[in-house]
């Protein structure tokens, strides 16, 4: 069985066969994982500038409870 021609290029195809697909998993898997920090930055720099306009907008304000409250949830943020 081992000596048949057909054996061996079915198992030569194989192999082939999941050469080509490891390569591809590789390449989908960096492709997906930089999109996806891509995206956590984006999300992280759209928090940082919501938080900081809304602590300049409480200062401008005079409101002390509403920028003491926003550097609290920051800081049990960054800290937590």
């Amino acid at each position: 069985m081992f000596n048949k021609i057909s054996f061996k290029l079915i198992l030569a195809i194989a192999i082939v066969a999941g050469f080509i697909f490891a390569v591809f998993t590789m390449i989908t898997f960096k492709t997906q994982s930089n999109l996806i920090m891509s995206q956590v930055k984006n999300f992280v720099n759209t928090q940082s500038e919501t938080i900081k306009n809304s602590t300049k907008v409480s200062m401008l304000n005079n409101n002390r409870d509403d920028t003491e409250t926003c550097r609290d949830s920051t800081t049990a943020i960054s800290i937590g």
